[in-house]
């Protein structure tokens, strides 16, 4: 049981909760029902899982937080829904059959740049069909190289439902501000966000992401709190599957200057923790910080944090994923 969690947790490294509770090939909420036409199923081996975990982050409305209830601007005739009611709707769309997703090879999507967003899909008028491009699923962020991921996919199937629901609600997607504002807020809990490079071009098909690759690396986004402050780093972690054991390093902009500190720890059992190398820090001693978490309801990562430059009352020691 435990190897098994452990295969679970490799690429996903962060969430926890979702992986434990819930295997990867089907939501706990029965699944999704969209219709895959051929040879979007093959180009894209992982889809399955995309659209399962993202009806199930559509049902999960502690992960959104307070956007949940926010209203929204979802057309240029200042209609608005409150998200709560458009995440219903994009769940509905997921369930009924009334959505057929397929691939479609367009040579206009070579001409696209790393920054420019969009182009990764298309739905047409009325919003029965979304069709997924070349660099769907293809993410830039990370060194300006094409790379490619579960959580890439998601959200521009994400992006696409929404216009699906203008297309329904209004018989026009001409209002392109509504699912471009709202696509970042995708939570990415439960996705898996491992990393690999692109290295046949943004046309190649994308191979299933299993959970033994030893060179897979996740990226995440950390804010780190020492009440009154608090610092941003990015971590590049990996999991050996079969140990458990975790490797890799965290960025930071100070202190004093930017700095990269290797990054040690292991999964056991609901537990995370790991292990920061911060020597050269100004510590005779040298320094090392512990990270620790246990598994959350929402699927989010967070905790704290003892060892080195810590405040003396943990509660003022804390730490959580935020991307």
């Amino acid at each position: 049981m435990r190897l098994r969690r452990v295969v679970q947790l490799c690429c996903l490294l962060f969430t926890i909760s979702a992986l434990i509770v819930t295997p990867l090939a089907r939501s706990s909420h029965g699944g999704h029902h969209v219709v895959l036409i051929s040879p979007v199923d093959s180009r894209y081996a992982q889809i399955e899982n995309v659209l399962d975990n993202l009806l199930k982050t559509l049902q999960t409305p502690n992960l959104w937080g307070s956007f949940w209830n926010e209203k929204v601007r979802t057309s240029s005739r200042f209609v608005n829904y409150r998200f709560s009611e458009i995440a219903e709707n994009l769940a509905k769309y997921l369930t009924d059959r009334s959505v057929k997703v397929r691939y479609k090879e367009r040579e206009e999507s070579l001409k696209y740049r790393p920054a420019v967003p969009g182009g990764a899909g298309e739905t047409p008028s009325g919003g029965k069909v979304i069709n997924l491009f070349d660099i769907a699923g293809r993410d830039t962020t990370h060194g300006g190289r094409f790379t490619y991921n579960e959580y890439s996919l998601a959200k521009t199937i994400f992006h696409e439902l929404m216009h699906v629901h203008q297309e329904r609600n209004y018989r026009s997607s001409d209002y392109e501000a509504f699912p471009t504002a709202v696509e970042p807020k995708l939570p990415s809990n439960y996705f898996n966000r491992c990393e690999f490079i692109d290295s046949n071009g943004i046309k190649a098909v994308m191979p299933p992401q299993s959970a033994d690759q030893k060179d897979c690396v996740a990226t995440y986004e950390v804010l780190v709190y020492r009440t009154p402050n608090r610092y941003q780093s990015t971590w590049k972690l990996k999991v050996d599957a079969a140990t458990g054991r975790i490797e890799g390093t965290s960025e930071w902009t100070c202190c004093p200057t930017g700095r990269v500190d290797k990054m040690s720890g292991t999964i056991n059992k609901d537990t995370l923790t790991i292990t920061r190398d911060c020597s050269g820090q100004g510590a005779p001693q040298g320094c090392k910080q512990v990270f620790t978490s246990a598994m959350t309801r929402d699927g989010g990562i967070r905790g704290t944090w003892s060892g080195s430059f810590a405040l003396p009352e943990p509660p003022k020691n804390a730490w959580r994923v935020t991307g």
